[in-house]
């Protein structure tokens, strides 16, 4: 599990101060914010543990299956076989 604050509670935080040195600094602040665990492309996945895969309407955990040397494809927790054509299109670590 991530721990964090999330951009949008900081900048909540921001719009409470009333001190404009405060306001200054929780903009500096929030400019250098990054996600903490953001979708990456589907390409770069790692093929060698369980990841987070993301689907067009679905997020759900699952790995990478090698069926030969040249074919593979990523297959959800407790299915049997995920079908080439709906593949996922992001993961996160988990």
């Amino acid at each position: 599990m991530t721990i964090g604050i999330s951009k949008e509670r900081l900048v909540e935080l921001k719009d409470n101060l009333s001190d404009n040195q405060s306001k200054l600094f929780m903009q500096l602040l929030i400019a250098e914010c990054k996600e903490l665990n953001p979708w990456l492309p589907i390409e770069s996945a790692p093929k060698d543990r369980r990841i987070l895969l993301k689907y067009v309407n679905l997020k759900v955990v699952g790995e990478w299956k090698q069926l030969n040397y040249d074919v593979g494809y990523f297959v959800r927790d407790r299915l049997q076989y995920e079908p080439p054509l709906n593949q996922p299109t992001h993961y996160q670590e988990i």
